[in-house]
């Protein structure tokens, strides 16, 4: 079961990985969030947002969604010392994401309830090993 659980940890934290760089960069490249079909004074029409436009957001989805999870899922996929913790850690991240994305731009997208959930089960599948590996010591 450990590997199964292992398994789907890592692609959880590939795909994640892949699409925030994708997501990261598009907001880069335009901070006006066209290049996602957003409309531009999207960031600014509900008022909770502290940036006038997705640049900042750009950069930290990049960075904390995307090389963040491809440099934890490098341990998993070794199978390193407490490597659950590097996948409690990556689901936590996504979530606090999509969390705050909630809070500063109230729209609803399927997305975010994907993601949401995909970070709530990153956090179950790294629990679910540590306590595997707590019982076999």
């Amino acid at each position: 079961m450990n590997k199964s659980i292992r398994m789907w940890a890592i692609i959880l934290m590939i795909f994640n990985g892949i699409s925030a760089i994708i997501g990261g960069l598009m907001l880069i490249l335009k901070p006006d969030g066209s290049s996602m079909g957003m409309p531009p004074d999207m960031i600014t029409m509900f008022g909770n947002s502290p940036f006038r436009d997705f640049l900042i957001p750009g950069i930290i989805l990049f960075i904390m969604n995307g090389i963040s999870s491809f440099v934890a899922s490098v341990p998993v996929i070794r199978r390193t010392k407490n490597y659950y913790l590097l996948v409690i850690y990556q689901g936590c991240v996504l979530t606090v994401w999509i969390a705050v994305q909630i809070y500063f731009i109230p729209t609803f997208h399927f997305l975010q309830i994907t993601y949401g959930l995909m970070g709530i089960v990153m956090i179950i599948l790294g629990v679910l090993v540590g306590k595997q590996k707590a019982s076999t010591m």
